[in-house]
């Protein structure tokens, strides 16, 4: 922020009309009004579809001072025991751990089944967090507001992963914004590229949510013989690979880039 000539309010939206975002600290315009508050703070704001958007999935996390015997990495856990429709995690990180759960049906009860979790570990629960992953894509566009990240239901289905998508269509905004404001492009031209370059990502969106709905209902067996069948260093890295590409992680950064990179393809 110090490198730029913004001025940093912070402030609730509640509003938006003629260019003019209403907030408790005032009213704030712009030539550019760009929604990423999350899910929530969208109900405020009367050009948002996001409350007519359902909400799939919730999870809650625990993040402990200990360091389990488990091996390095993350350990992800799909089992109906623990939690139906989704799955239960240990993050390591440092010398804290980081334990959770997260499901896209099962909303009631989930801090109480992360307790259970928690003591099959011999642990006791400590200050726990968690919120909506809104895995339902959203209008990125509303009327001439951009909506991006959870704003815009963004979160991927099955890997819960929203902050990637996030980066990625945030830096799209930015810099078709940016562009804009230089006079590269027009107003209008920098939204239909938005538009453009969310659909992008929109099938492979529809394609995780209908893996999501394989995850759900496959018996406990067939999964761990999947996750086999995955674990080969080669096998794993080409999936992650096609991960990365389809959901538009890797062309993110040519937004990064600066003028050398230009404007995306539209």
């Amino acid at each position: 922020l110090r490198r730029t000539d913004v001025c940093l309010s912070r402030a609730k939206a509640t509003g938006f009309q003629g260019g003019v975002v209403t907030t408790t600290s005032g009213p704030v315009a712009g030539r550019f009004v760009v929604d990423a508050a999350g899910w929530r703070s969208l109900r405020g704001l009367s050009v948002s579809p996001a409350t007519a958007a359902p909400v799939m999935g919730r999870g809650i996390e625990t993040e402990l001072p200990v360091r389990l015997s488990a091996s390095p990495g993350m350990h992800f856990f799909f089992e109906r025991r623990l939690v139906r429709n989704g799955y239960a995690w240990i993050f390591p990180c440092g010398d804290r751990t980081r334990i959770g759960l997260g499901s896209v049906a099962e909303h009631p009860g989930l801090r109480a089944r992360l307790a259970a979790f928690v003591a099959e570990l011999g642990l006791a629960m400590g200050p726990t967090h968690g919120g909506v992953m809104p895995l339902t894509r959203r209008a990125p566009l509303a009327g001439d507001v951009f909506i991006v990240g959870d704003a815009a239901g963004q979160c991927l289905p099955v890997t819960a992963e929203g902050i990637r998508a996030a980066i990625v269509h945030g830096a799209a905004c930015g810099q078709l914004i940016a562009a804009s404001l230089r006079g590269a492009i027009t107003a209008d031209e920098a939204r239909a590229r938005y538009l453009q370059h969310t659909r992008g990502t929109d099938r492979f969106h529809r394609r995780m949510g209908a893996m999501q709905a394989v995850v759900d209902r496959a018996p406990e067996r067939l999964l761990a013989l999947g996750a086999r069948a995955c674990s080969p260093p080669r096998i794993a890295q080409s999936i992650l690979r096609a991960y990365l590409t389809h959901s538009g992680w890797p062309s993110a950064w040519g937004f990064l880039e600066g003028p050398r990179a230009g404007l995306p393809a539209g």
